[in-house]
Parts: structure tokens; sequence; C-alpha cells
């Protein structure tokens, strides 16, 4: 149950402080919103908590699979094959894709700061993957919270306003139908169409305006 749900006619803000107007009723009832809310920010908390150790363990098996498959390839080198006699054009493909595949990785990293709105200030890391995009947006959901960003005061932001995705190996922005839209450089989006991502740029969602970096 959410904290502005749980008594709609409650005339007073949970951030409000009893006073000698308040009935027994609406005391009770403010007390129970502060429990809700106390709640909510610890549950926030815990999921922020399990998100982060299991960012931490993919990164940890992606690292033990490299290490293996480099083991692998050392192994299975035929006798009297000396890799310091591969060819030049060898070498210098190993080294590209090397550098690509570390390119790919970084780019897949967002920084996304809050440079205008109710959430100035704030900034958020998020990493987009071809079948997790991460959502932008009023909603308050888990997948808001914990991989994209819950913009809840924005009322001018749509409760799924738009989405962080990967599309033929870049970073894009998609407005997933929002009712007031989504602007970048002045330029209002379509609907469902993916806008690639460029360092620097600012995405206008309602009244807030995110800024994007890669890291």
């Amino acid at each position: 149950m959410s904290v502005t749900s749980a008594f709609p006619n409650f005339r007073y803000s949970v951030d409000d402080e009893p006073n000698p107007e308040w009935t027994v009723e609406e005391v009770f009832q403010w007390c129970l919103l502060q429990s809700y809310k106390e709640t909510d920010q610890n549950y926030n908390q815990l999921i922020e908590g399990l998100h982060q150790q299991l960012a931490s363990g993919e990164e940890e098996l992606w690292q033990a699979h490299h290490q293996a498959a480099a083991t692998s390839n050392d192994e299975n080198e035929a006798p009297g094959n000396d890799p310091s006699k591969q060819s030049v054009a060898e070498a210098v493909e190993k080294q590209a894709s090397g550098d690509n595949n570390q390119k790919r990785t970084q780019r897949f990293k967002l920084r996304v700061e809050i440079v205008a709105g109710e959430y100035v200030g704030q900034s958020y890391e998020l990493k987009p993957s071809s079948k997790a995009p991460c959502m932008v947006g009023r909603s308050k959901g888990k997948k808001f919270t914990t991989r994209g960003i819950s913009l809840a005061k924005d009322l001018e932001v749509s409760t799924t306003h738009g989405k962080f995705e990967i599309v033929n190996d870049q970073v894009c922005f998609t407005d997933t139908g929002s009712t007031n839209g989504t602007r970048i450089g002045g330029q209002e989006l379509e609907t469902d169409t993916p806008v690639p991502i460029t360092d620097g740029l600012e995405i206008t969602c309602g009244q807030t305006i995110l800024k994007v970096s890669f890291l």
C-alpha cells in the first residue's frame, strides 16, 4: 500500500506535524502514514543493496569466464606453434577486437544527472542491456527504482515515459508513448523511435532535464 493511497480522505500531508486542531483519528492516520513511509524507504534501500550485490557478482562471473577462456586457448595451442610468430595482421585484429569489446562495455554504462526539475542534483548510474532496458517515468515500480529512474514528483512525466535501451549495438533513448512527449535539442521525439545517445546529451521529460554521459 502506498503512502498516498492509504488514507485518501486525509487532509494533511505526511510531512506535516500534528497540532491541537487535529482530531484523534487524524493523528492516528498520520502515525500510520509515517510508518508506511519509513517502511517504503527501508524497502528501497534493501532493494538497492541487493541490486549492487547482483551487479558485483555478475562482473566477477564474467571475469572468471574470460580467465577460463584464456587458459583453454593456451592449452589448445598446437605443438611447435610459436605465438610470437603470429602475423602482424592477426596481432592488429586481436588488439582491435579487444579495444572494441572494452569500448562497447564502457559505453553501455551511463551516468544520468538531473540538471533541472524536482530532482535537480540527483544522479544515477544505469547499465542498460539488450534484454533489460532502463525505464524512465513517474512510476515507483521496482524496475524504475532499482534499474531506471523514477520521477514521481514531476506530474508532466508519464507513468512509463521512456527507456534507455541497446539497439544495433548502440545506447538509445526511446519515448514509449508519453503524454507530453520527450525533447532532445528542442526537437520532439517520435514515439517508439530509438534515438542514439551521445556524450553530454540532454533529454527533456516533462519538467525534468536529464544530462547523459558515458562511463
